[in-house]
Parts: structure tokens; sequence; C-alpha cells
């Protein structure tokens, strides 16, 4: 027991300096030392800002594109379904056009 109290009491002794308070050259430098870790966070941060803005601009093109390219995508929907009722008149008429004849021939 007598050899524990005597080492925590040298323990004691040991650790009084780390009670010690922080000078304002150590406060300096450890502002220092976070601006600087900070900085190039800074930076990056800003460097990223510009990139989303740029993603969200082409984002907003691609849009538009998709917008126009639809609008003309149901223009030539239109054009087809007027050839497809054309191509079927088309039909009924040579069917018509031969059919009659038969028909009469009979």
């Amino acid at each position: 027991m007598k050899n524990v109290m005597l080492f925590s009491i040298l323990f004691c002794i040991i650790a009084m300096p780390a009670f010690a308070d922080l000078t304002p050259q150590d406060l300096e430098k450890i502002r220092s030392i976070i601006k600087e870790e900070v900085d190039p966070l800074k930076t990056e941060i800003a460097s990223m800002k510009t990139e989303i803005k740029s993603i969200k601009d082409d984002i907003k093109s691609l849009k538009d594109d998709v917008a126009w390219t639809r609008g003309k995508l149901e223009g030539v929907d239109k054009q087809i379904s007027h050839v497809t009722y054309l191509t079927y008149g088309l039909i009924a008429l040579i069917v018509a056009a031969i059919g009659i004849p038969q028909i009469i021939m009979v």
C-alpha cells in the first residue's frame, strides 16, 4: 500500500506542469493551423458550388432540348397519322376499283 501511495504522489508531481495555461503564442499557432486547414476547404467548396451551378445549367438546357424534341416528335406523329390514313384510303380505292368491275362482270 505504501508503494501505491508513493507512486501516486510521484505521478501527481510529474503531471503538475500539464495544468499550465496556454500562452498567446500557443493560441496564435493553433489559430494559424486551423486557418491553414480551413482555407483549402473554402476554395474547394467554392469550386464545388460553381460546378454544381454549371451542372444545373446543363440540366436546364437538356430539359429545353427534350421539350423541343418532344414537340417535333408530336408533329412527326401527326404526319405519320395522316400518311397512314391516306394509305388506307388508297387501299380502299384500289380494292373498289378492282372489286366493282369484278362484281359487275359476274
